[in-house]
């Protein structure tokens, strides 16, 4: 079983029957006025769902920019190796395709698909290039991450974010750093974070939530980070 299939867990190890709202977490964790936390709860929603932290799949996800990449340099083989005939067709094509769903007319398509001589093909051939450069720079990015993981499933993703965004909250309102590598239960942000996934209705355990955090987020925010 992996920490996005656990039961919500509390500290007493049952589940309540009522979950608190996020503005009743904020005004009671973060010591904040109503109006405060309303606007806590508003920020909270749209970052955490709205606008979440996503996660690299380290096999599927570089195999499609590798499959990208080999698409990119088949074009760039094209344009060099691709007989004179078929090019033009294809130039022939693209201007027929412009005409039909631009509202350029056939004198503009045509500028734009001059034979190859022309700059236009200069420049395709400079974008093709252009792409080739960000999708090798997109591949060490992936390759190099903390966010790429073998298996998004074994990752609770809603969790992850929910913690890194209480976290968030936690240091603006409180002025105090948030545990950074560790959660102790027993402390006020442990309460407050167990509070939050109730709120949330998040499945999954806070404890391994906040684990896969410090795991792939954390060490980019904290390099010293404390146990709380």
């Amino acid at each position: 079983m992996t920490d996005a299939d656990d039961p919500i867990p509390t500290r007493n190890g049952e589940k309540q029957s009522a979950a608190p709202s996020l503005e009743d977490v904020f005004r009671k964790h973060l010591h904040i006025s109503q109006s405060e936390a309303d606007l806590a709860a508003d920020w909270f929603a749209s970052s955490a769902w709205g606008n979440p932290t996503g996660f690299y799949h380290r096999s599927a996800d570089m195999k499609d920019l590798f499959d990208l990449r080999n698409a990119v340099s088949a074009m760039l083989r094209f344009d060099v190796h691709g007989s004179e005939e078929v090019q033009e067709l294809l130039r022939l094509n693209m201007i027929q395709l412009d005409i039909e769903t631009d509202t350029k007319n056939a004198t503009d398509a045509a500028e734009k698909w001059r034979p190859k001589s022309h700059d236009s093909f200069v420049s395709s051939k400079q974008f093709i290039t252009r792409w080739q450069k960000a999708i090798d720079t997109t591949i060490r990015t992936v390759e190099q991450s903390s966010l790429t993981v073998r298996s998004r499933q074994r990752v609770n993703v809603e969790g992850v974010n929910i913690v890194d965004r209480a976290r968030l909250l936690w240091e603006r309102k409180l002025g105090s750093p948030a545990p950074a590598r560790g959660l102790n239960v027993a402390t006020a942000f442990g309460e407050y974070l167990f509070d939050l996934f109730e709120a949330c209705e998040c499945e999954g355990d806070p404890r391994s939530a906040f684990h896969a955090w410090s795991r792939h987020i954390g060490a980019r925010v904290h390099s010293d980070g404390e146990t709380g």
